[in-house]
């Protein structure tokens, strides 16, 4: 039995044409229940509410470079490569 239930919202500045920086709050529901040979292990979410902030960097023709932290109910560090088939905005 795994369900997950996600939320997050938060603020984001443009530092200049470039750069975005941004730090968000996050609720995670989790409800995971795992059998195995009669032994049941309950790994559901403690602590659901959290935070994460991290920057991108837009480069040119699309495509950007990012990093994320997440703290309290994630333990994360994230390098993100990305490319954007939309218009792009903030140029």
């Amino acid at each position: 039995n795994v369900a997950e239930l996600s939320f997050a919202g938060g603020v984001g500045y443009a530092m200049d044409k470039s750069l975005d920086l941004y730090a968000d709050l996050s609720l995670i529901a989790t409800d995971v229940n795992l059998k195995n040979n009669g032994v049941k292990t309950d790994l559901s979410e403690n602590t659901p509410i959290g935070l994460f902030g991290g920057l991108n960097y837009r480069l040119p023709n699309g495509f950007g470079l990012g990093a994320e932290v997440r703290l309290i109910n994630e333990q994360m560090v994230s390098l993100v490569g990305r490319y954007s088939f939309g218009p792009r905005t903030a140029e």
